[in-house]
């Protein structure tokens, strides 16, 4: 088995012990002795400018290592805190309101299916009950949503002073100018949608009048 150079800096003296060994005691002095990795070359006692200037890289380095050795004990023990902070963040930024689930998606495959060339539409405009169908539901959601929030409101209001229990103060989830754009919105899509549909003479004009009449248009 190899030995370690191990070094006691005030007596300037070394040491080969076995390389199983954890610690060793200066003989001389009896105090802590610091072992050198065998490829590093340590200056002569003699030389006592080489020497000072030896043992100061070393006891940097030394503290370098300790303030990384804390560093990343300090990053261990935050990381799970910063990754569920992490996902909280994500989770909040992913949530959309029903409303603004159900318009959006809608008005962007309206404004899709718009835009496709007349052979594609025709396809689409096949369907065009169905799509009218689907701008109604989004625009009842939306003109209902004051009256099923002030419901929703009450009713956990009631329940909360029967039964003691403090919650906090409810927020719509989606505010009423943001609704009047998701309504303006999912109306000008199916308008242009059902417009484009009768300028390639997949609706007469009758069918693009009842359409708009259906939707309050």
């Amino acid at each position: 088995m190899g030995k370690q150079t191990w070094v006691c800096v005030p007596c300037r003296k070394s040491y080969l012990r076995k390389q199983s060994l954890t610690s060793v005691d200066c003989p001389a002095c009896q105090g802590p002795c610091k072992s050198i990795h065998e490829h590093v070359r340590i200056p002569s006692p003699k030389e006592t400018r080489e020497w000072d200037e030896f043992w100061a890289r070393i006891r940097s380095r030394e503290k370098t290592a300790v303030a990384f050795q804390a560093a990343v004990r300090q990053v261990t023990q935050e990381s799970p805190r910063a990754a569920r902070r992490t996902r909280q963040l994500a989770t909040a930024a992913k949530r959309v309101s029903y409303v603004e689930s159900i318009s959006r998606p809608l008005t962007r495959a309206l404004e899709y299916s718009a835009a496709l060339p007349a052979h594609q539409l025709a396809g689409h405009a096949a369907n065009v009950d169905f799509w009218i169908g689907e701008a109604k539901h989004c625009l009842t959601i939306i003109d209902g949503y004051r009256e099923r929030f002030d419901r929703l409101r009450a009713a956990q209001a009631d329940y909360s002073r029967k039964h003691g229990v403090v919650a906090a103060a409810l927020r719509r989830g989606t505010q009423d100018h943001t609704r009047q754009d998701l309504r303006r919105d999912v109306c000008e899509s199916i308008e242009r949608f059902l417009t484009r549909c009768r300028g390639a003479n997949l609706l007469s004009e009758t069918q693009l009048k009842s359409a708009l009449h259906a939707l309050g248009m």
